[in-house]
């Protein structure tokens, strides 16, 4: 009897989960054919804007009970070149405990989980053999109840040679999710190395190499469709070498970005640190970079972004000196526009500090500004005008600014000695006839200097005067240091 229990429990459970498995199959489907066409049609409407899209077809779909196998084909085009193609295949076991992670030791309830690998094509042929054949690409998914996506991705380390140039990458490993309901969204990674060699040239570039690097971009949807995201990349090591120059490093540097909304509109938050240059087998420089911009105009904001996409798009698309990119003139015009839409708003920015340190001394600069509404964009409109307040303070190292400009002298191909000849008395000049304006203090080897605005009013080192006449003073200052 006891038996005969046991084995009815069992073909109940078996019998629970082969039909939770099937329903999850479907709705695995379901979810796979919607995000497919949501995706296509957001790709459709950037190509129309930027030229640039990825669309993904899904060439075939085998559904059985338990698994789910497909394969994709992604097609990434760019305006006026030839179209890309890569295929993927998954390979996918149906919830509610997907076989894979149950054998993975994971046992959340899952609607799908699987594996994807790139499949080899005569589109992607080369980095198959820049892997000596391995799968360059591969990696898991999960797909939850609540449909939200998540997976891992995993570079093969590939080795490309071409036209006397040799890239070497380390291979990496990537994390990405996808919240449904929300957008919300997150992509990081990390990588060990990345180098660049080729052949020598009487000048410019030979080889680069970055170690240690890593990367994290989270984003959530805001109001107004405006994405509010927190960034951040960093290396440990970037080392250059040159034909004629001596090799330049940098040390550990990261930069972050962070896009928030308040009630006042948005805040982008901007952090530098850029670690030690050595060059010529001595510390050179770092520098650390605050900067926040508050009240941020949200549909500019917007467009200032599609201008970042475009130059993307324009950067890979190339075709200009030296490989750089290429932009219309209505590309300038509405990256013109964009940036002066982008201060619409009262918008506050501020800079604490710019810093520049080295051996020879620190140098600071901080900046707190403030900008007046104004309710139309045009060229060149975010000038004095729109000034509200402004409050400046500087505190130069004379060494450390003459050693920088004597470093850069060199890197242009100069003799330090004559760099030194040459700079050393421009310097001298500048701080003089600062000094004797009024506009700058000396403090042993420190060039100090406030400056604040107020509307028409001006305070430079607690000499006060109306705007219109700073601004006379400082032109005939100049005239004075040309001559």
């Amino acid at each position: 009897m006891k038996k005969a229990v046991i084995a009815g429990g069992v073909l109940a459970l078996g019998a629970a989960w082969t039909g939770a498995a099937w329903y999850s199959g479907k709705m695995a489907e379901a979810l796979l054919r919607e995000s497919l066409e949501q995706d296509n049609a957001q790709a459709k409407a950037l190509g129309e804007s930027t030229g640039f899209s990825i669309v993904t077809e899904l060439i075939s779909l085998e559904r059985g009970v338990f698994s789910l196998k497909t394969r994709f084909r992604m097609q990434i085009s760019i305006l006026g070149e030839e179209t890309r193609e890569i295929e993927f295949v998954e390979q996918a076991d149906h919830g509610p405990f997907p076989f894979r992670r149950l054998a993975a030791g994971d046992f959340r309830p899952a609607m799908a989980a699987g594996r994807y690998e790139l499949q080899e094509t005569p589109k992607v042929a080369a980095w198959f053999a820049a892997t000596q054949d391995v799968t360059p690409l591969k990696g898991t998914f999960r797909v939850s109840y609540d449909k939200k996506r998540e997976g891992t991705y995993e570079f093969a380390p590939m080795t490309f040679v071409k036209d006397g140039a040799t890239m070497t990458f380390s291979g990496m490993t990537a994390y990405g999710s996808l919240e449904h309901d929300t957008k919300a969204s997150e992509f990081s990674g990390q990588f060990d190395s990345l180098t660049l060699d080729q052949t020598p040239k009487t000048n410019g570039l030979t080889g680069m190499a970055l170690q240690g690097a890593a990367f994290t971009l989270r984003r959530k949807p805001g109001k107004n469709n405006i994405l509010l995201s927190d960034q951040k990349l960093a290396f440990k090591k970037l080392a250059m070498t040159y034909a004629a120059q001596p090799p330049i490093s940098v040390q550990e540097t990261s930069v972050a970005l962070n896009l928030i909304e308040t009630d006042s509109g948005l805040d982008l938050k901007t952090t530098l640190d850029l670690g030690m240059i050595n060059a010529w087998k001595q510390d050179v420089a770092a520098a650390r970079l605050a900067m926040d911009l508050k009240n941020l105009d949200a549909d500019a904001l917007s467009a200032f972004g599609f201008i970042n996409l475009l130059v993307y798009v324009r950067a890979w698309q190339g075709g200009g000196v030296g490989g750089l990119p290429v932009f219309s003139s209505n590309d300038l015009a509405e990256l013109a526009i964009s940036f002066d839409q982008l201060l619409m708003g009262s918008a506050h920015v501020s800079l604490t500090p710019l810093q520049l340190r080295s051996a020879a001394g620190v140098s600071n600069v901080n900046l707190d500004m403030e900008l007046l509404k104004q309710e139309a964009a045009a060229p060149g409109s975010a000038g004095l005008a729109r000034l509200r307040k402004l409050h400046a303070q500087f505190e130069l190292s004379q060494a450390g600014t003459l050693e920088l400009l004597v470093f850069w002298g060199r890197f242009l191909g100069l003799p330090p000695d004559q760099t030194r000849e040459l700079v050393r008395p421009k310097v001298e000049a500048v701080v003089a006839l600062g000094t004797a304006m009024g506009v700058l203090k000396i403090e042993n080897d420190t060039i100090r200097s406030s400056v604040s605005v107020t509307g028409e009013q001006v305070d430079v080192n607690g000499i006060k005067m109306p705007l219109n006449q700073f601004l006379q003073w400082i032109g005939a200052g100049a005239g004075n240091g040309k001559n």
